[in-house]
């Protein structure tokens, strides 16, 4: 057996609906139980309350079995925007969009708060944040790291675990730890220096994975989810997400509202651009890069507690913290490596402005080794189907008439276009 082994099973703790995990990991591993206790004790919120958690079995050919009883959070987010998407004949597009805005929301708060106390997730994904009503939280911390132990020592101790130990452990599986599909470039590409913005930016892809999925079935096809390698991923979203017109098509987005564009726009900004330009190579070419994002954007999908919060953190976790500048060097933040990218770029390039107030695309390049992947997000993937009414955007989002007789057209048709001038009126 390698990893971890994992039985979940539902469960009621009292009167109240719980889940039951029994997991058998290497006792060199951190137990999933600590990090609860860890989350509990920094005062982290939006995350499942443990009712009862312990060791079942210390040591058996390596391995221990620990127990967790803890609260049921609910439908995960995909399998809840399914849901209401299913019965949309009750729930319009803009309740749909609207509780993947509040998600959004609330696990940028959750993951920034634990960065803050010194917790990162490492595996955000559509199936690890669940919706209970107007709840959301962020579950399955199993593969979590604790990367500051600083008043946690009766954590430690009651879990029996040597925390330097365990850190330096886990910090082995920073490349690897996480959904493929979900994760960042940089770590698609085998950067093993990891931040909050690596699960931010698994947030903004299982946001665009949630909502483009609805439509489409298949949208494992779709360029920006395409999955050959983790080099290729890596390459050809650094290379879609450079195109700030398009790249929501790139991942089978298509004709969303106002709001959730909006909110997806920041998020691109914020987390692919600086006020210097695009910022994909520096992602996967530059293990030391550090994102400086538009603090003012990021209020668009964060709190202003949460974004104080990730403005003020500084990177002290392990792998996080930049080598120290040489002692003649004054400048306090370090210069990133020089790419292509910078060396053709003449003059600094305008912020990026988005289909609600289209303006010049900006100037930037690609690493040559991104012109290869070019080609490949220009085509129609091969398994998708063909759409002989000439519009493909116009197949999708089709509902049943309440009278069970054929379909009818949605209150909002999803055009492929960016501008949005016309939503109120298509609606």
């Amino acid at each position: 057996m390698l990893g971890r082994l994992v039985y979940v099973h539902k469960a009621t703790y009292g009167k109240r609906k719980a889940i039951l995990k029994l997991a058998w990991t290497p006792v060199s591993r951190q137990p999933e139980g600590a990090v609860y206790d860890a989350l509990a004790a920094k005062g982290v919120g939006d995350v499942p309350e443990v009712f009862d958690s312990g060791i079942l079995c210390k040591d058996m050919f390596g391995y221990r079995l620990e127990y967790i009883i803890l609260q049921d959070c609910g439908e995960t987010l995909d399998e809840h925007l399914a849901k209401l998407h299913a019965d949309d004949e009750d729930e319009d597009d803009d309740v749909i969009e609207a509780k993947l805005i509040r998600a959004i929301q609330r696990v940028s708060a959750c993951l920034v708060r634990a960065w803050n106390a010194g917790i990162i997730h490492r595996d955000i994904s559509t199936g690890n944040i669940a919706v209970d009503g107007n709840k959301v939280a962020v579950i399955d911390w199993g593969y979590a790291k604790v990367c500051e132990w600083t008043g946690l020592e009766d954590v430690a101790q009651r879990w029996d675990i040597d925390f330097e130990e365990i850190c330096e452990v886990e910090s082995t599986y920073d490349k690897q730890a996480g959904t493929p599909i979900f994760m960042s470039i940089g770590l698609l590409f085998g950067r093993g220096k990891r931040d909050v913005y690596d699960d931010l930016e698994s947030l903004f892809y299982v946001a665009l994975y949630a909502i483009g999925g609805l439509d489409n079935k298949k949208i494992d096809n779709a360029h920006g989810f395409q999955f050959y390698s983790s080099k290729n991923l890596a390459l050809v979203r650094a290379s879609v997400l450079g195109n700030r017109n398009r790249y929501l098509e790139r991942f089978d987005v298509i004709g969303i509202g106002n709001d959730l564009q909006k909110v997806l726009d920041a998020m691109h900004q914020c987390l692919f651009w600086t006020h210097s330009g695009y910022i994909g190579d520096n992602l996967w070419e530059d293990e030391y890069f550090r994102r400086e994002p538009d603090w003012q954007l990021a209020a668009e999908f964060m709190d202003r507690e949460t974004v104080q919060m990730l403005k003020q953190a500084q990177p002290t976790q392990d792998g996080a913290q930049p080598p120290p500048a040489p002692a003649s060097v004054s400048s306090a933040q370090p210069s990133p490596a020089p790419t292509i990218a910078s060396s053709v770029q003449q003059q600094p390039a305008p912020a990026p402005e988005y289909g609600y107030q289209m303006g010049a695309s900006p100037a930037h390049a690609l690493d040559a080794r991104m012109d290869s992947v070019g080609d490949l997000c220009n085509a129609e993937p091969a398994s998708r189907p063909q759409d002989t009414s000439g519009s493909y955007a116009s197949s999708r989002y089709k509902r049943k008439s309440k009278d069970g007789g054929g379909m009818q057209s949605p209150k909002r048709s999803r055009m492929s276009g960016r501008g949005k001038e016309n939503a109120d009126s298509a609606r």
